[in-house]
């Protein structure tokens, strides 16, 4: 029997642990009085003795504790337990329970989007500082929980439920990190079609469900998480991408191209407009590349953004559903179309360079420098080298896993690369899980 640090009181014991001959225990008055206090033991005497006590500042504590040699953690607290009593050394980077350690690193779970567990790799080589290195969550689903993780020298080994088992190199640091979902005065009824940035301002373009209007929502990039600044209405029809050519904002939407002055993002004032369904866009100085709804590529010089003038118009195999420049070629990806190649150096004559399908479909383009990568649906991840824009050649294909790879019937339904973004040398898809015979199964992640 071990008396309780804190008698003559009510009290409640939280976590405890046995590291060597010390037991530690956190316990909190149930009194009113909102004291908590890390408690230490000598178990090599008997019965055993309280050695001493620190302080805490909650008033409430979780169950969770994690020793691993002369370092303890509860409460994402770090203390030194060489010492006795113990010594509080530092506080992790947020609120987390410790999962598994080694001498210089932990894993800790963490809430990710409010309901995912992910796991964070942490620094606590300086135990009065500890940093995150790696965050280790991969958004498998909204319903992603990583239950355990273990090292393994550079790797990570993770368990996450439907998500099933899921290998990190941790050998460098990175991962995504969980910073907000973007809302909007009605959260939840508004679904992005596309987006586009620059420095100060973040334009997302869709359609609010709850309103029954589609249009822009505009967010400061300037402030973490991005506060909200106002939503551009474009009418019944749903906006399906946006692009920006300096302070001009050009919406499509399933009925016409709207263009907008976002020199006060908060307060946008409309130019003008163009009778012209539109599913794609891409700006190159002051021309325009409009992907039509109807299969149709149209030129427009934009240098009076209030009235753009149609250059030329190219009739495409299927729909654009995104489109880049990439010097002076447009590349589109146009469905079931595949790639397409434009030599646009002349914009009032866009020439076909090349034409290169992907089976099911080309539904996502970027570039970096000559290589190209593609979201191709069940193919996933394409990567293409256009070192040759006649002859695009297919470096690699990379497919991507169901996402419940243990229930039956989905195993073997795979992930859907939808769109594809780049940064610093990192793709990331835009995943579309959802079985097309019953739209209610699944779900979208990156």
């Amino acid at each position: 029997s071990v008396p309780p640090a804190l008698s003559g009181t009510p009290y409640a014991l939280a976590a405890a642990s046995v590291e060597q001959s010390r037991l530690y225990v956190t316990e909190t008055s149930t009194s009113g009085t909102s004291s908590s206090i890390l408690a230490s033991y000598d178990l090599s005497q008997s019965p055993p003795v309280l050695i001493g006590t620190i302080p805490l500042p909650e008033t409430t504590l979780t169950s969770e504790s994690f020793g691993n040699g002369s370092l303890f953690f509860t409460d994402s607290k770090v203390f030194d337990v060489s010492k006795d009593p113990p010594v509080l050394e530092g506080s992790l980077p947020e609120a987390m329970t410790v999962i598994d350690a080694d001498a210089t690193r932990v894993l800790g779970q963490s809430i990710a989007n409010g309901t995912a567990i992910c796991v964070q790799l942490v620094d606590v080589s300086n135990p009065s500082s500890p940093r995150t290195a790696s965050d280790l969550c991969d958004f498998v689903n909204g319903r992603a929980r990583t239950e355990q993780a273990r090292f393994n020298g550079s790797v990570v080994y993770s368990a996450e439920e439907m998500g099933g088992l899921t290998v990190y190199d941790v050998s460098a640091s990175g991962g995504q990190h969980f910073v907000a979902q973007l809302g909007d005065p009605e959260p939840g009824g508004f679904s992005a079609y596309g987006q586009v940035s620059n420095s100060t301002t973040l334009f997302a373009a869709g359609f609010d469900g709850i309103g029954g209007v589609g249009g822009v929502n505009v967010y400061d990039l300037q402030s973490r998480p991005p506060a909200w600044l106002g939503f551009i209405s474009t009418g019944v029809a749903a906006s399906n991408e946006v692009c920006l050519s300096g302070n001009n904002l050009f919406v499509g939407t399933e009925q016409d191209l709207q263009i907008f002055d976002v020199s006060q993002p908060s307060q946008p004032s409309q130019l003008g407009s163009v009778v012209v369904a539109a599913n794609s866009l891409a700006a190159s100085g002051s021309i325009l590349f409009v992907g039509s709804v109807d299969g149709h590529l149209f030129v427009y010089n934009a240098a009076r953004p209030a009235s753009p003038v149609l250059l030329s118009t190219v009739t495409l195999p299927d729909t654009s559903v995104q489109m880049v420049v990439d010097g002076t070629l447009l590349l589109v990806a146009d469905g079931t179309g595949g790639l397409l190649t434009f030599d646009v150096s002349v914009p009032s004559s866009p020439i076909l360079v090349s034409q290169l399908t992907v089976s099911p479909a080309v539904l996502g383009v970027q570039a970096d420098g000559t290589t190209v990568l593609l979201a191709a649906l069940e193919t996933g991840l394409v990567v293409v080298d256009l070192s040759s824009p006649s002859t695009p050649t297919i470096i690699s294909e990379t497919a991507l896993d169901s996402y419940n790879p243990f229930e039956i019937g989905f195993s073997d339904l795979r992930s859907r690369a939808v769109t594809v973004s780049l940064y610093d040398k990192i793709a990331f898809l835009g995943i579309n899980n959802m079985d097309p015979s019953d739209l209610d199964n699944g779900v979208g992640s990156v």
